[in-house]
């Protein structure tokens, strides 16, 4: 793992209120001294101790010209997000203020971090598991309530917890059976060999069934459901379709074959993100381009989760 100092803006570019800067690694506390001026002269990066913000001023090296006013958040190593050193620097929101602190960070030789590294770090060291990776990942990018407390279960390390759980079990049924294998009657082994089936079924086999049931409605929390509304022409197929989205998307007339593409909209039931898809009529037609589009119907329903 690269042990160089790396920085990104963390929060969207653009309009608003506050963007952040993040900095981690060996060298991110002593990065911001050439460029913060903290309000109270004592209180310099360098000096304070780990979880504190302070008030300050970020100048321009070469002019000496003030870039912004900042809240500057230190938090040393093992007590951060990656277990590195990290500063946090909370400028205003907007595209120019933010680059320009980068950039001036970028020129004293910090990496601009890759997609994704800060993460990357927080797991190579030992902040985080792999499941929390990945309940980070869905929690960034959940679409509705209930697939953002999906990821945030998973940060909370509760599957993490049960797959070490199983893990610990495995371990201690393996021992058992290659004790038995092994020594036969020469050792005392705690309860009789012939009930380990029942033993790997109720705390192996029932367990691991539960976890992967779990799979396909965290899936569909995460990545949605393809609906796909297909079926003759003037059955009432684009209708539907404006019913659920409770708006007028998709032009409804008496007229077979008004729709000649797919027309697709996102919308949320239950807390579950669903892309529908309305789809041209299926009849013998010799227009060919109401042959494009029922062939855009058929392959839409190849790739749909329900149609």
């Amino acid at each position: 793992m690269n042990k160089d100092t790396i920085a990104a803006i963390a929060t969207p570019l653009g309009t608003g209120g506050i963007s952040i800067i993040k900095i981690s690694g060996p060298d991110a506390v002593r990065s911001v001294v050439p460029i913060f001026r903290p309000r109270n002269p004592k209180r310099t990066p360098l000096q304070l101790p780990s979880q504190t913000m302070v008030y300050g001023h970020i100048h321009d090296v070469g002019s000496g010209d003030l870039v912004d006013d900042v809240l500057l958040t230190i938090l040393r190593a093992p007590r951060s997000y990656t277990g590195e050193d990290v500063v946090e620097i909370n400028c205003h929101g907007g595209r120019q203020v933010t680059t320009a602190i980068l950039d001036m960070l970028l020129q004293f030789g910090i990496r601009l971090a890759e997609p994704g590294e800060f993460t990357r770090r927080a797991f190579l060291n030992g902040r985080m598991d792999l499941t929390q990776v990945e309940g980070t990942i869905d929690l960034i990018l959940a679409r509705t309530r209930r697939a953002a407390r999906l990821g945030s279960q998973m940060i909370a390390a509760g599957i993490g917890d049960e797959i070490r759980r199983l893990r610990a079990i495995v371990i201690e049924l393996r021992a058992l059976i290659e004790a038995g294998i092994e020594f036969g009657d020469e050792i005392e082994i705690e309860g009789p060999l012939d009930n380990i089936k029942t033993q790997i079924n109720e705390q192996l086999i029932v367990p691991v069934k539960k976890l992967v049931s779990q799979y396909e409605d965290g899936r569909l929390l995460r990545d949605g459901l393809r609906v796909v509304l297909a079926g003759k022409p003037n059955v009432g197929k684009s209708s539907l379709l404006n019913q659920l989205l409770e708006q007028d998307r998709a032009i409804v007339t008496d007229v077979p074959g008004t729709t000649r593409d797919t027309i697709e909209e996102g919308i949320e039931i239950d807390g579950i993100p669903i892309l529908i898809c309305d789809t041209a009529g299926l009849a013998k037609s010799d227009d060919p381009i109401e042959r494009m589009g029922q062939k855009r119907t058929q392959d839409a329903i190849g790739n749909a989760d329900l149609v």
